[in-house]
Order: structure tokens, then C-alpha cells, then sequence
């Protein structure tokens, strides 16, 4: 399940103080594949992983009321904030 490694992966995000950057979330209802909304950032924006979960609840909350929903999480930098965390992830 897609949506269930995405929320994995945000709980790490937020255990080891991990921003990433150059990310496309994917949000889309499993009723109706046209029903979807897109997040981007650039290279240079970096977000936080309770920041970046934070705003997929709001899109579900008040764009999808509370459907039953697939998340994807692509992102191609990860800035850890200190070499310990990189190293315990």
C-alpha cells in the first residue's frame, strides 16, 4: 500500500529531523481516478516531514472528506540535519 509506506516514511522524516525537497506528492480517491490533486516544490524548497504530513491532512480533511484516498511521495533530496541522522536512518 502506497499510502501507508508515504506515512512510514514521513514518521522517519520526522524521527531523524529529515527536510526534503523536490517532491511531488500524489493524492488521488480510489473511487474516481480523476479526482487527484498534485503538491511540487522545487529544488531549493525544502520541507519538513510534519509539515509535508500536515498539509496531506488538510487536502484529505477538506478536499476529500475523508474518502478513502492513495498518496504517493516522490522527492529527489533529502537534508538531514546532522550526519547522526543520516547514519541512523
Amino acid at each position: 500500500n502506497e499510502t501507508a509506506e508515504v506515512y512510514k516514511e514521513l514518521e522517519r522524516f520526522k524521527k531523524f529531523n529529515v527536510e526534503i525537497s523536490d517532491i511531488s506528492v500524489y493524492i488521488s480517491t480510489f473511487k474516481d481516478t480523476e479526482k487527484w490533486i498534485e503538491i511540487s516544490t522545487g529544488k531549493e524548497a525544502f520541507i519538513e516531514g510534519d509539515k509535508l504530513e500536515s498539509q496531506i491532512e488538510n487536502i484529505r480533511t477538506n478536499l476529500f472528506d475523508k474518502e478513502k484516498i492513495d498518496i504517493t511521495l516522490d522527492y529527489r533530496q533529502a537534508y538531514y540535519k546532522t550526519g547522526q541522522g543520516f547514519l541512523d536512518v
